[in-house]
């Protein structure tokens, strides 16, 4: 029961750092007066990027066992903390000099509601992204 509470812990731990690092990452990018993206022939090619990337993180915050535990209303409430940051992070884009733009939050919500969507409903997605890689040693104590 102990190791049990310990890995519950430890787990919740590491989820809140990938979430944590995703909001991070976000705010440290949209620091910047001009954001170059790859010269593409693609148009809306930046709001795929808010797409994927808000994804990501709607993706990490539902993951946190505190969250994913209450199903439903945890989905909503991951839902909409990704699409507060969202617009946190338009209206922070201001303030470097860069336009906040509705379309980039819709985006950002839209992958937010995809990436939950995907995550809840299709096992296989939700196994992939809970796989455990075994690097190192073992952790079992076989004797």
């Amino acid at each position: 029961m102990i190791n049990q509470i310990k890995n519950y812990k430890a787990d919740t731990l590491r989820d809140l750092c990938f979430a944590a690092f995703a909001m991070v990452f976000i705010f440290y990018c949209s620091s910047f007066s001009y954001v170059s993206l790859p010269s593409t022939n693609i148009l809306g090619i930046d709001k795929l990027v808010h797409f994927c990337v808000f994804g990501m993180l709607a993706t990490c915050v539902y993951r946190l066992s505190f969250i994913k535990e209450r199903g439903l209303w945890g989905a909503l409430a991951a839902l909409l903390f990704t699409a507060a940051f969202g617009a946190s992070d338009e209206i922070h884009q201001y303030f470097t000099g860069r336009t906040p733009d509705i379309m980039d939050w819709l985006a950002d919500s839209a992958g937010a509601v995809s990436a939950i969507t995907l995550y809840a409903a299709l096992k296989p997605y939700r196994l992939f992204l809970e796989y455990e890689l075994k690097l190192g040693p073992s952790r079992s104590k076989e004797s």
